[in-house]
């Protein structure tokens, strides 16, 4: 008896005391809380237009959040052939970092969505989207043209033609001229054009010894970082005709109202001409008329020419002018 009622005093003790260290040893078990963090990152500026063959750029910025403090990194999508962005790279405690956008020469204008995706250990990917305009650069030219395209001249004689140049894709410099294709005894004088300038004049010689017949001529305009550009002129070589000179004897002649009065005219040849000359008097006073005998003299000979005054022709002295024309030539 006195056995069992210490055994029914001792059970509740131990009982009391084993929950008391199960709890103890239960709190124990609970994990710790974890920290938390995140990041936003922005693009500027989010549309760019960069032209071919340069580069442009963009700043990528970043907040951190929630205690984060670690490097983000990331990653491109959508860039074009030709095209090329540094690493999008921001360091632990730091807010910003630069992308450079550089674009090949050859890559086609247009307009281009290049998506950024930045990272992070234990975060969401962030993404951004940049709009990148690629635009063409223009090439400096340069244009020529000339006027009159097509010349005849006789041989030992010259003439001119304007050349006229035209810039393009901003091309602003000095234009050399040059013309090829001139036949032995043609020579042509073509001034370059400074700058600011549009025009020059070619001048085209051609010696006496030339012989007639058609020459094409090319016209090259030339300036530093532009393709040459060319145009025709035609240039045609006449045979050299000739000349004559006239000459009046006497030179002054006084004629009487219903009178006649008389002068001679010499028509000398310079070879090679040898057309007839044809005589044309201007500038009489009214009521004064001519004859002329004969009308086309020919080489070497002379030519009288018979004045006759009316009767009521204009009194008072003037000047009279004899004109030849043949061959070609007055």
């Amino acid at each position: 008896m006195l056995s069992l009622r210490s055994a029914r005093r001792v059970k509740p003790w131990f009982a009391a005391v084993a929950v008391l260290i199960l709890a103890a040893c239960g709190g124990s078990d609970d994990p710790p809380t974890a920290t938390t963090g995140d990041f936003t990152f922005s693009l500027t500026p989010t549309a760019l237009t960069v032209a071919q063959g340069q580069s442009g750029q963009v700043t990528a910025a970043l907040t951190r959040t929630g205690g984060f403090t670690g490097a983000v990194a990331g990653t491109v999508e959508g860039v074009p052939a030709g095209v090329t962005l540094t690493p999008l790279a921001i360091a632990a405690g730091s807010s910003s970092a630069p992308i450079t956008v550089t674009v090949g020469a050859a890559v086609a204008a247009g307009v281009y969505p290049i998506t950024v995706r930045a990272n992070a250990t234990g975060i969401a990917q962030k993404t951004l989207t940049v709009t990148l305009t690629v635009t063409a650069v223009a090439t400096p030219t340069v244009a020529v043209s000339v006027n009159p395209a097509t010349l005849s001249i006789q041989a030992g004689a010259q003439s001119v033609s304007q050349t006229t140049i035209t810039r393009g894709g901003g091309f602003a410099g000095a234009v050399t001229l040059n013309v090829t294709g001139a036949p032995a005894g043609v020579v042509v004088l073509s001034p370059a054009i400074a700058v600011g300038a549009t025009t020059s004049t070619i001048t085209v010689q051609v010696g006496s010894a030339v012989v007639p017949g058609a020459y094409p001529l090319t016209v090259r305009a030339n300036g530093t970082g532009v393709t040459e550009a060319t145009t025709a002129l035609s240039l045609t070589v006449a045979a050299n005709p000739g000349s004559f000179t006239l000459s009046a004897n006497p030179a002054a002649v006084t004629i009487t109202q219903a009178q006649t009065a008389q002068t001679t005219v010499f028509s000398a040849r310079v070879a090679p001409h040898v057309a007839p000359v044809t005589l044309s008097i201007r500038g009489l006073p009214t009521g004064v008329s001519f004859l002329l005998n004969p009308v086309n003299p020919v080489a070497g000979t002379t030519t009288t020419i018979t004045f006759t005054a009316t009767a009521g022709a204009t009194l008072g002295a003037g000047t009279a002018s004899i004109t030849g024309t043949g061959g070609g030539v007055t």
